[in-house]
C-alpha cells in the first residue's frame, strides 16, 4: 500500500518512483524490505526503515520519504491517525498474508482456524474493522482520504 502527503499525489506509480529515485519509507522489520528489493526493483539506498508509525509524518515533512509501503491494515491505523495531509493509492499488491504455526495434532490450530475464519464469514471482521479505525480516527468522519487502491 503507497501512503503519500498530498491530498491530490503528485506520484502515484512505482516506474516513476524507481525512475526517480525517489526514497521511499517502509517497516524496517518487516518483510516489505525484500519486497522492494527483490520483486519491485527498488535500490536498497533508497529505501528508508521507519520504527514507528508515528515516525512517519516527520519523515515526509523532512523530505526523507515521499511515499510509505505498508501492509493495508497499518495503511488503515496511519491515516486513520494522521487523516489529515495524506491519502492512500493503489496498486495494492496481495502477498499471502499472516501464517500461524502450532503444534501437530494441537487442537488448537484447529479451534483458531475455525474462529477465523468464523469471524470472516458472518461479516464480524469489516465490523470490528470499521469501529477499531472509527475509535480511533482523530479526524471527522469525513476526512478527505481517498481510497484509489486495486487489486492486482
Amino acid at each position: 500500500m503507497l501512503t503519500i502527503s498530498h491530498l491530490q499525489p503528485s506520484v502515484s506509480d512505482i516506474d516513476t518512483l524507481l525512475r526517480t529515485n525517489a526514497s521511499v519509507g517502509c517497516n524496517g522489520n518487516s518483510f516489505i524490505v525484500g519486497y522492494l528489493i527483490n520483486m519491485l526493483g527498488f535500490k536498497p539506498k533508497n529505501i528508508r526503515k521507519i520504527d514507528s508509525i508515528n515516525d512517519y509524518p516527520d519523515a515526509f515533512r523532512n523530505g526523507d520519504i515521499e511515499v510509505a509501503f505498508f501492509v493495508v491494515p497499518h495503511a488503515k491505523v496511519f491515516l486513520a491517525k494522521y487523516c489529515k495531509g495524506f491519502t492512500m493509492t493503489g496498486p495494492t499488491f496481495k502477498l499471502g498474508g499472516f501464517g500461524f504455526v502450532f503444534s501437530k495434532g494441537s487442537r488448537l490450530a484447529f479451534e483458531f482456524s475455525e474462529a477465523i475464519l468464523k469471524v470472516m464469514e458472518n461479516g464480524e471482521m469489516p465490523r470490528l474493522e470499521e469501529y477499531l479505525l472509527i475509535s480511533n480516527n482523530s479526524c471527522s468522519q469525513s476526512t478527505g482520504v481517498s481510497d484509489g487502491s486495486s487489486s492486482s
